[in-house]
């Protein structure tokens, strides 16, 4: 009776086991698949898709060789300095950049002409005017309404302030301007904290740019460009996965993304991950770029894109350094050439913004 009764309870056991083991992976199916069609029906609503690294990597590859390939003429070049900018001489239906590399059908004089206020505007896609033909960007519109007035259009699709400060100190006093206007959006707060664009947006183009960080004393300290060559691109069409070593300094990499070995396996993996990142982005970490629907003011990208720079000394920041490109321009003038990285004493620097937003989207301006 006693062993049979063991034996009863042993089978017992046993099924009860199976049925829990079943049980349990009935639930994580289920889970599953209830994740992978979450993940799915969120494509049109999110403003960043729930992707697979290995889906990032296959497309940032194919984007590297567009970059790379010398046989297309796209109006994207990579700068050594800058990380990239706009090629000079392109034209197409609605773009003209000179030979200077200004927006502009035609080359302006090293100096402006007498009686002429010359104005540069360094920026992103707001000051060059991404979505408007030559003839309709703002600083053309002020050229036609104001004929003593000359704005130089050194706007770049995507730049953050830091990189339209670096250009100015390699090239902004060469045309001789009066006045330099240094362009902004919310959206720049982030590119400021930003090394790699696709760790800003996993669709966006694979550029790598230099960036600003703040030592102990609070002092800006210049991160040059870490691919300061076409070539250096090339090991990432080998390796796309080496393309982390860039999170270093980017605020916006995330290492639970790139580096955990169940996120490209698991959609219950991907979904709870990513739900977790953007709502700890948005509401708990302690250096997120807004807080309570405005800028804060504690964040590192605020404290870098102060304006503290732009009334200082360039050399002081940059190290003196000049962008291949700006040969492009023509040679400063006996005025100008005293200091080309410093701000003469007739030139006053303005940071305008543009707009204003609450709820800024990573895009490509």
């Amino acid at each position: 009776m006693q062993q049979g009764s063991a034996a009863t309870t042993m089978t017992f056991n046993r099924q009860r086991a199976l049925f829990v083991t079943l049980g349990v992976a009935f639930v994580l199916t289920a889970t599953e698949g209830l994740c992978r069609l979450a993940i799915r029906l969120s494509r049109p609503i999110l403003a960043e898709e729930i992707r697979t690294t290995s889906d990032i990597f296959h497309e940032q590859s194919d984007k590297i060789q567009l970059l790379l390939d010398s046989t297309h003429t796209y109006r994207v070049v990579l700068d050594s300095i800058l990380g990239w900018r706009y090629r000079p001489g392109y034209r197409d239906s609605a773009d003209a950049i000179n030979s200077q590399g200004l927006r502009s059908p035609r080359e302006y004089e090293p100096e402006p002409p007498a009686r002429v206020l010359r104005v540069a505007a360094f920026g992103d896609s707001f000051v060059y005017g991404n979505e408007v033909a030559d003839s309709a960007s703002w600083p053309a519109l002020v050229e036609q309404l104001f004929p003593r007035i000359e704005v130089l259009n050194y706007g770049v699709g995507g730049y953050g302030v830091d990189q339209a400060y670096l250009r100015f100190c390699a090239e902004g006093v060469a045309l001789s301007p009066r006045i330099v206007i240094i362009g902004f959006v919310s959206d720049d707060l982030g590119r400021v904290v930003n090394v790699y664009r696709r760790f800003i947006s996993n669709r966006e183009v694979p550029l790598v740019k230099p960036r600003f960080s703040l030592d102990a004393g609070g002092r800006l300290v210049l991160l040059p460009n870490p691919l300061p060559h076409a070539s250096d691109y090339e090991r990432y069409l080998r390796v796309p996965q080496d393309v982390v070593e860039l999170g270093a300094h980017d605020y916006w990499y995330r290492p639970a993304v790139y580096r955990n070995p169940a996120y490209d396996y698991s959609a219950t993996v991907r979904l709870f991950t990513e739900l977790w990142l953007r709502i700890s982005a948005r509401y708990f970490a302690p250096d997120r770029l807004f807080r309570d629907g405005a800028i804060n003011p504690s964040s590192t990208a605020f404290r870098i894109q102060q304006p503290a720079p732009a009334r200082s000394s360039c050399s002081s920041r940059t190290g003196n350094q000049s962008s291949p490109h700006s040969r492009g321009a023509r040679r400063p003038s006996p005025r100008s050439r005293a200091s080309s990285t410093a701000v003469k004493s007739s030139t006053s620097i303005s940071l305008l913004p543009f707009a204003r937003r609450r709820a800024p989207r990573p895009s490509g301006s």
